[in-house]
C-alpha cells in the first residue's frame, strides 16, 4: 500500500478500508502487507513476520478482523527494535525518552 500525500497518515488506512469494501477483512489486511512486499520483490525481507526478516509493528487495541477500521486504533509502534507509544511518540523500549518538544497544535482549537 502507499499513500499519496492526500491527509498524511490516514491514507494508508483509506486505501486498506477500500480494499475491504469487495474482499473480508483478513485478505484486505494481506494485501496491505505481504503482497505489496512480494510485488516489489522484497517478500523474503518484509511483508511478514518471520525470524530474519525486517518488521516495524503497528500495536492496534481494537481487532482490525472484527472491523477493518481498527487499523487506525494504533496504540505503539515499533521501528527499528525501538517502542514508541503513538499518542505522543515517546520511546518506551529499550529505553525511556522523551519525544521532546511537539512541532504540531494540539488540543482545543488546533
Amino acid at each position: 500500500i502507499g499513500e499519496h500525500g492526500e491527509q498524511t497518515g490516514l491514507g494508508s488506512h483509506w486505501e486498506i478500508w477500500a480494499y475491504a469494501t469487495g474482499l473480508d477483512p483478513v485478505q484486505a489486511l494481506k494485501i496491505a502487507t505481504w503482497d505489496g512486499a512480494y510485488f516489489i520483490g522484497a517478500h523474503e525481507e518484509i511483508g511478514s513476520i518471520r525470524v530474519g526478516k525486517v518488521a516495524d509493528l503497528a500495536i492496534l487495541d481494537a481487532d482490525p478482523t472484527v472491523d477493518i477500521r481498527n487499523t487506525a486504533s494504533v496504540t505503539m509502534t515499533m521501528m527499528a527494535g525501538r517502542l514508541f507509544e503513538a499518542a505522543t511518540l515517546e520511546q518506551i523500549w529499550p529505553q525511556r525518552k522523551p519525544y521532546g518538544r511537539i512541532p504540531w497544535p494540539t488540543g482545543p482549537g488546533r
